[in-house]
């Protein structure tokens, strides 16, 4: 026998809004997200304009209603977080909130998390003091000086900001959901695997 799947709650951060009527609101006007880059040097990339979410700050405020304690853990955990997953994260708690799901009387081991990700990218500073410590004299970088020189000047938790299965395991973690955990990496294709992935896995009875 099928079981019925059905999607209760949405989570949206988007150059269109971070709430879905605002999304929807703005897909009906025909508006458009994409406007001047304010957030890269203008002669980064060939062209002036692209997609930013600029309602998105990291601000706690921008992750939806949150408790003082689940406030409080999300905010420690910032400082180890890349932008892109802060983004999941906030996407995440909003769509729980919007689905008004009873977390608090739920059987936690039998929710869980899927999540979708595409690359994230390490800013250029987090290497940059590392690298220079490895260049010669006519500025060429020599890799045998990595270990002793370079790799020193490289933030100690910096592989954990930018890690793609760990928006999955702290969206479980702050939430406590102790059911499935997956994390696919398809780039593009990866939000609708994973949310094929999320169906099948209610489907099947977790």
């Amino acid at each position: 026998m099928s079981r019925r799947v059905v999607i209760t709650g949405i989570g949206v951060v988007s150059p269109l809004g971070n709430a879905p009527d605002k999304v929807w609101e703005a897909l009906d006007s025909r508006q458009s997200g994409v406007r001047e880059l304010k957030s890269v040097p203008a002669d980064a990339f060939p062209t002036r304009y692209g997609a930013e979410a600029r309602d998105f700050t990291g601000a706690i405020e921008d992750f939806g209603p949150l408790d003082k304690t689940m406030a409080r853990t999300i905010k420690k955990n910032l400082k180890v977080m890349c932008r892109e997953m802060q983004l999941g994260i906030a996407a995440a708690q909003l769509a729980l909130a919007h689905a008004q799901y009873p977390l608090a009387t739920a059987n936690r081991d039998r929710v869980g998390c899927v999540y979708g990700s595409d690359y994230m990218l390490t800013l250029p500073q987090e290497f940059t003091q590392a690298i220079r410590n490895c260049l010669n004299e006519q500025g060429q970088f020599e890799f045998r000086h990595w270990g002793e020189k370079g790799l020193p000047a490289v933030e100690p938790l910096w592989l954990l900001k930018y890690l793609p299965n760990l928006p999955a395991s702290h969206i479980a973690i702050f939430n406590d959901l102790r059911g499935p955990n997956n994390s696919l990496t398809m780039r593009e294709a990866s939000s609708n695997l994973a949310i094929a992935e999320a169906a099948m896995t209610i489907a099947r009875g977790h």
